[in-house]
């Protein structure tokens, strides 16, 4: 058995790194890939068409209304407040078929 010079064994370990740093970059690829495609399959399935703003006109309106009162009597005091949210809105997507 020989035994291998200092300068071949660094070569070959320098060689063994390159190829399982190019593995790992190459399936880092791949898996971003079969991520992002998993997230568009799952989009599609929520809806027929796929999103996009130049398709869609939304209007949405928040209405808020605040109502406080206080009140001070013999030696006591309260306050009330009450508040409502009103929202609505319309959405209109162009280009859809039926």
């Amino acid at each position: 058995m020989k035994i291998k010079s200092g300068g071949q064994a660094m070569l070959e370990y320098a060689f063994l790194a390159a190829a399982i740093i190019a593995g790992l970059l190459l399936t880092r690829i791949y898996l971003k890939r079969a991520i992002q495609g998993r997230l568009r399959s799952a989009g599609e399935s929520m809806s027929d068409t796929q999103y996009s703003p130049g398709r869609v006109d939304s209007a949405l309106r928040t209405d808020i209304r605040v109502d406080s009162a206080d009140t001070t009597g013999l030696g006591w005091s309260s306050s009330s407040l009450r508040e409502v949210r009103v929202r609505g809105g319309v959405e209109t997507i162009y280009g859809r078929e039926n």
